[in-house]
């Protein structure tokens, strides 16, 4: 969306076009069912979720869910579109969210920081999982409703997912 990263010194120069701001977009997908093929082949059902992701970011629902959104924010505020954003996510169960992180490494009140991470809190998914890269290293967090689901079971299935995926990844290297 933003074409490329900016650093701080660049978006302060005087009549930069580098954003600025929080920037929001909603992408409704449906949960894909598996087969036992896609299970098989990792690299096959992310090429083919990607596929999917892509064809439904460019459509033109996105661009007008967008400028409606535009459009709500400056003329009623954003508290009201904050209000219309909660009543569109409140009927799903899962939220999936990234954040394109800082590329340097950076320091708070002069401690350098290790790692970066976000959650959401206060919508109404039962499951949350967030994304953030720094010094381009992924930094996955998950959050749940309270006994929603088996913490270890959960580890335990990213961690063999990820390794079938690296598997995969490592024989195909065309992704």
């Amino acid at each position: 969306m933003f074409g490329n990263y900016k650093s701080v010194e660049d978006m302060l120069k005087p009549n930069s076009n580098a954003p600025w701001g929080n920037r929001l977009a909603l992408l409704l997908i449906d949960i894909p069912k598996l087969t036992d093929y896609e299970l098989s082949n990792p690299i096959q059902f992310i090429k083919a979720a990607q596929k999917l992701i892509k064809r439904k970011r460019y459509s033109y629902a996105t661009f007008l869910l967008d400028k409606l959104m535009e459009m709500v924010h400056k003329l009623k505020g954003p508290e009201v579109a904050a209000k219309y954003m909660y009543k569109m996510v409140r009927n799903s169960s899962l939220s999936i969210s990234n954040m394109i992180g800082p590329k340097e490494k950076m320091a708070l009140l002069g401690h350098p920081a290790k790692g970066v991470y976000f959650i959401l809190f206060g919508i109404p998914q039962s499951l949350i999982i967030t994304m953030v890269s720094y010094m381009e290293n992924l930094r996955i967090a998950f959050g749940s409703e309270k006994e929603f689901i088996d913490q270890e079971k959960l580890t335990s299935c990213m961690k063999t997912a990820f390794e079938h995926m690296y598997k995969a990844a490592s024989v195909d290297v065309s992704i």
